[in-house]
């Protein structure tokens, strides 16, 4: 007759231990929220949360004349149909211009058509010359509406604005504060956008 010799329960339960904290450990790396470079045309280089999608709208990236805007996106499926897009998330960096005025800082980028309704300033904050204002409010997803913020990022010193949309469900307010300062950090010139501000001026 044969017998089954099981192995001693330590032997069981340490790999098994061990697997589970390793894949604890490997969560931050696969959150969507963690930051990965993107290539601002041939010019710039910022790091985003991963579930901001492509850029969109690149045919308007020098439509106003103080700002080259680059928009990131991601979108609800099934809300958008049609001509209308529902936005989970909407960033646009724009590199100012070298003459652009504290007005141009002050405005948005054509780009960013995104509206909240009831929407109150939560949060302002200066750091040097970079400014921050968040303010939350309703978005219109079709005919639900959700819990959005708005975080804006303004800092002349760097020639740098900032506009983000994410709706409440994919970006908590306190997480986007937290990685809003990281994004602008990140941000990094690698070419000279002269050339492309001095066609937009001769237009």
């Amino acid at each position: 007759m044969y017998h089954l010799t099981m192995p001693p329960l330590r032997a069981i339960v340490l790999p098994l231990a061990a697997s589970v904290i390793s894949s604890v450990a490997m969560l931050p790396l696969l959150r969507s929220d963690r930051l990965t470079e993107r290539k601002l045309d041939n010019v710039a280089v910022v790091n985003l949360p991963a579930s901001i999608k492509e850029e969109i709208l690149k045919g308007i990236r020098s439509d106003q004349a103080d700002r080259l805007a680059f928009t990131f996106a991601s979108s609800y499926f099934w809300a958008s149909f049609g001509s209308v897009t529902r936005y989970k998330q909407m960033l646009v960096v724009s590199i100012m211009a070298p003459n652009a005025n504290a007005a141009s800082y002050s405005e948005w980028p054509r780009a960013f058509s995104i509206s909240l309704d009831k929407s109150r300033v939560v949060h302002t904050s200066t750091s040097g010359q970079a400014t921050v204002t968040v303010r939350t409010g309703t978005y219109e997803k079709g005919a639900e509406p959700v819990q959005a913020h708005r975080f804006e990022y303004a800092d002349p010193s760097r020639r740098l604005h900032i506009i983000w949309h994410a709706v409440a469900d994919e970006m908590p307010m306190a997480r986007g504060l937290e990685l809003l300062p990281k994004i602008a950090a990140s941000f990094r010139m690698t070419g000279d956008a002269g050339s492309q501000f001095a066609e937009m001026s001769d237009r």
